[in-house]
């Protein structure tokens, strides 16, 4: 596989890449090349009439609970989990889900919420834990087929997201590297967050309640000093930071920052104990916007895990600027991380869209077909 390194490249060639990815489509994959090593899921939140009863029935659909009930040791039946979302709203800004009520907490099961009629609308639903092969790519193409086939007026709106977990076991509990994904995650920030739009050229309006910006964290946590004398250490401060920032914002088992989402009490050794929750990408229905999103920061922490990125150097170019702009350089930067030409192009493809910016409160879509 070609691997052009584009910080060499002069201006013409440059220019020249840049135009290849503004003419690239993305292609669905049958896998995106990583290792075994890294893990993933996805969650897919998304609003359509009766969401949830549309859903139940999927032969590969295990759990129907209420997400504060879902037991961790759920992903060993290797099933995809429905629950509803108690974030999501409808276009006229009502909550589906009226937070907590009496019937909430007593009717966990979905079967006794559908007996009861209660309005299903939307919902979220998680994937078992995958890695990158051919079955993967095939269980989630199939799952989103089957909910455009099978739940009316399915879509994502501002209060959708697309969220991906990640095991953190590939830094091999050493803190160094932990500590070097921090620093690339919040040097690169601005590029991730204009990528993981996704189809849309701006962020949901809801990411400023749910996916708060990492780099603000980040500078705040290095102020309180992050403990690297050892990996459990870090993990440690990495929480009580997190706790800081957002106080009884999240149940006590999640300590959820922008990217971040470690969670450490898992029972189920199937999954792993430290995960990595990326919250920024904007709901989708596109499995080729999903495996793009899934690619890039699968191969982000490979590139941290193989120790080639200089964390310290990263430290000094932590900056809090607009993921509006468009900023050729510090995208072909990210790309460079990428191990082929094509998967560079991937990322550019979907990072570029069709170069518009929008300050807009509601989604704007790219007008470019880029898959």
């Amino acid at each position: 596989m070609k691997n052009t390194s584009l910080k060499e490249l002069d201006s013409i060639g440059k220019l020249d890449f840049k135009k290849a990815a503004l003419n690239h489509k993305l292609v669905y994959k049958s896998d995106v090349g990583f290792s075994k090593n890294i893990k993933f899921g996805i969650e897919i939140e998304a609003l359509g009439d009766d969401f949830l009863n549309s859903l139940r029935k999927k032969f590969d659909i295990s759990y129907f609970y209420d997400p504060d009930f879902v037991p961790y040791d759920i992903y060993k039946k290797n099933k995809w989990v429905l629950t509803k979302e108690n974030s999501l709203k409808l276009e006229n800004g009502e909550i589906i889900y009226q937070g907590n009520s009496d019937i909430d907490s007593y009717f966990i099961n979905l079967d006794l919420w559908l007996k009861l009629k209660i309005p299903s609308k939307g919902g979220e639903i998680s994937s078992p834990v995958f890695t990158d092969n051919q079955k993967t790519w095939k269980s989630i193409d199939k799952m989103i087929k089957y909910m455009k086939k099978h739940v009316s007026n399915l879509r994502v709106n501002d209060s959708c997201a697309s969220h991906a977990h990640f095991s953190i076991d590939i830094f091999n509990n050493n803190p160094e590297l932990l500590f070097s994904f921090m620093v690339l995650l919040a040097e690169t920030e601005p590029i991730l967050t204009r990528f993981f739009c996704g189809e849309y050229i701006n962020l949901r309006e809801d990411s400023k309640a749910w996916a708060k910006p990492f780099n603000r964290f980040f500078i705040k946590g290095l102020a309180g000093k992050f403990d690297m004398t050892s990996y459990e250490s870090l993990l440690e401060s990495i929480y009580n930071q997190a706790f800081l920032e957002f106080p009884l914002s999240f149940s006590d088992n999640f300590y959820k920052i922008y990217a971040f989402n470690f969670n450490n009490i898992c029972s189920d050794k199937s999954r792993s104990k430290d995960t990595f929750e990326n919250r920024i990408p904007n709901g989708t229905l596109e499995p080729k916007i999903i495996q793009n999103n899934i690619m890039l920061m699968g191969y982000l922490m490979e590139y941290v895990a193989g120790g080639k990125y200089d964390y310290e150097r990263g430290l000094s170019l932590i900056n809090i600027s607009d993921y509006h702009e468009i900023d050729d350089e510090r995208a072909f930067y990210v790309a460079d991380m990428l191990p082929s030409d094509e998967l560079k192009l991937d990322f550019l493809t979907q990072y570029y869209k069709d170069e518009k910016v929008s300050h807009s409160k509601q989604l704007v879509k790219s007008q470019r077909n880029f898959y």
